[in-house]
């Protein structure tokens, strides 16, 4: 189960990690711009140089659930006005320069796309999913300006999600046919990374009400197929939430309690680092500029208290990383 919302701070702090570079020296907080008298959450941010960046989330006042936009350029964030349908929700953002970004998530009982020009938001038209009740979207990447691919789930009752993906060629979005895993209650996608329009790697998870697998589907430019992926033992709850791929034969997904490596062939299982005794570590997003260096990060609860959890892969092993705690 996923962990609620965090407060701005916290979140931007995990969401900034994977825009850095993995090299020696600290992490420090960055201070964001937020709605006065209101209670804020970002939960996706892309970054096309070291200070440009946009990042997308929601904040709650007395009028209710709005939807969040700020961009940082140069050492400061700013929030910018976004198209807000209402009861929407974004939960990822994916930039190609300061003037093209995709976010993704969910309006209602359906997915929500919005595009950023440079200048304003504007909510783009995406395809409702046939025979089912609500969609989201989860993840998004964009290779260029005019090619994304984003994923989720679409359900037609209760506990029985299914594996949804949706790509954007420059003009409109289109569903693509999705698998699910035979004799599972629900096949859901969490991430997704392309390295071209023909190569995308999409993780997630499927099971019952009771049990969770890890689940990956790969991309081939005409069609997505299910790839064979490794559990925890004994029967563990594994689920895979975020994915990074360098190259065609080079990805690295993280998840509930572990990693796991794609040499473009198979897919083989690593352990995480435990931030402390007892703590089973739980990574959401992750981000490889190097072959043998990734930079994965989410929160886990540390003496009752939510705090940032960053760990790196050398290309052997995981390490957990100090980190600032937010203010």
């Amino acid at each position: 189960m996923r962990r609620p919302a965090l407060v701005a701070g916290l979140v931007v702090a995990a969401a900034l990690l994977l825009a850095q570079p993995a090299a020696a020296g600290t992490w420090a907080q960055q201070g964001v711009a937020l709605p006065l008298n209101a209670t804020s959450v970002l939960t996706g941010v892309s970054c096309t140089s070291p200070d440009t960046c946009m990042a997308v989330g929601s904040f709650h006042d007395s009028g209710g659930t709005h939807l969040l936009a700020e961009s940082r350029s140069g050492s400061a964030w700013t929030t910018v006005s976004i198209a807000d349908p209402g009861g929407a929700q974004l939960n990822a953002i994916s930039c190609t320069s300061p003037t093209a970004c995709t976010a993704v998530g969910s309006s209602g009982t359906g997915t929500l796309a919005e595009r950023w020009d440079g200048t304003q938001w504007t909510i783009q038209s995406t395809p409702p999913v046939s025979g089912t009740t609500s969609s989201v979207l989860k993840s998004v990447v964009c290779v260029s300006a005019t090619a994304c691919t984003a994923v989720g789930s679409s359900s037609s009752a209760p506990n029985t999600d299914a594996t949804l993906a949706e790509s954007w060629d420059g003009s409109s979005w289109s569903i693509q046919p999705t698998p699910n895993v035979s004799g599972a209650a629900f096949s859901v996608l969490l991430g997704v990374s392309c390295t071209s329009p023909a190569m995308c790697i999409a993780v997630g998870n499927s099971g019952t009400g009771t049990s969770s697998q890890t689940l990956a589907e790969g991309w081939n430019g005409s069609a997505w197929t299910t790839q064979a992926t490794p559990n925890l033992p004994n029967g563990a709850v594994s689920r895979l939430e975020g994915v990074s791929c360098k190259t065609r034969t080079a990805c690295v997904a993280v998840g509930s309690g572990l990693s796991e490596s794609w040499d473009g062939t198979s897919w083989t299982l690593q352990l995480l680092a435990k931030p402390r005794h007892g703590d089973e570590p739980d990574l959401a997003r992750v981000s490889c500029p190097a072959l043998k260096s990734c930079t994965a990060a989410d929160t886990f609860e540390q003496d009752a208290i939510l705090t940032l959890l960053v760990e790196h892969w050398n290309g052997t092993t995981w390490k957990v990383q100090q980190t600032p705690i937010a203010s």
